[in-house]
């Protein structure tokens, strides 16, 4: 089997990766729901999706394979991590240098693969979506299209989550910050109130309360 080279943006990729932090975090549900619906759309036994990590490739939903995880020298799916991000279609893996010793092909009979890559802010390939067959077979443009399509959708839904994670690792500090200044103004030794511009008091803090003997609904 000949491997994939790495990506010249493999340590870019690799922080995406690791942003998006889908190994430990998510419900595959989702995931798995999709990969079926695949998998019946192209009439395969075998579609998975896939994250690539350094060493791996892991399965975040698959039908038709006994395994969770391969090593990612030995992953066809490798190969379609590589520019320029366009689905990956092998009618013969037994005809094909980079597969035909893959133990996928000789272990588990797999002689069709066809897989999209999982694209994340625009330049960095984080996994595949595929389908496999113990037949050779090919596909029409239609069809890579249709692929593709799929890949885009789970894609998209990638993207959107790890700009959520990234928006709440951005506010991290200042809620620590907000939570710290909290604590300040209420176990601060002097008086504190914050006034409007129409001269109402909206905060005071414990001990403005205290000096002032009312509460700060009563202020």
């Amino acid at each position: 089997m000949i491997k994939a080279p790495r990506p010249a943006n493999e340590a870019g990729r690799l922080r995406v990766l690791q942003a998006l932090d889908l190994f430990n975090s998510v419900d595959g549900a989702v995931f798995q729901r999709e990969v079926d619906i695949l998998r019946r759309v192209f009439g395969v036994p075998t579609a998975l999706m896939a994250l690539a990590d350094e060493t791996h490739q892991r399965f975040i939903a698959v039908h038709g394979l006994p395994m969770r995880e391969i090593a990612r020298d030995l992953a066809i799916c490798s190969h379609a991590l590589l520019p320029p991000f366009a689905p990956l279609v092998i009618a013969d893996t037994q005809c094909d240098g980079r597969t035909q010793h893959s133990f996928l092909v000789t272990e588990h009979g797999i002689r069709f693969y066809a897989g999209a890559p999982l694209v994340l802010d625009g330049e960095f390939a984080v996994g595949t979506l595929c389908i496999m067959d113990t037949q050779p077979r090919g596909l029409d443009a239609d069809a890579i299209t249709l692929l593709h399509d799929f890949a885009l959708r789970l894609s998209a839904t990638l993207q959107t989550m790890m700009d959520a994670r990234r928006l709440v690792a951005e506010k991290k500090p200042l809620v620590a910050m907000g939570q710290e200044l909290q604590a300040i103004l209420q176990t601060a030794a002097i008086g504190i109130v914050r006034i409007d511009a129409g001269g109402i008091i909206e905060v005071a803090n414990p001990c403005a309360e205290r000096l002032f003997g009312y509460t700060q609904p009563e202020l």
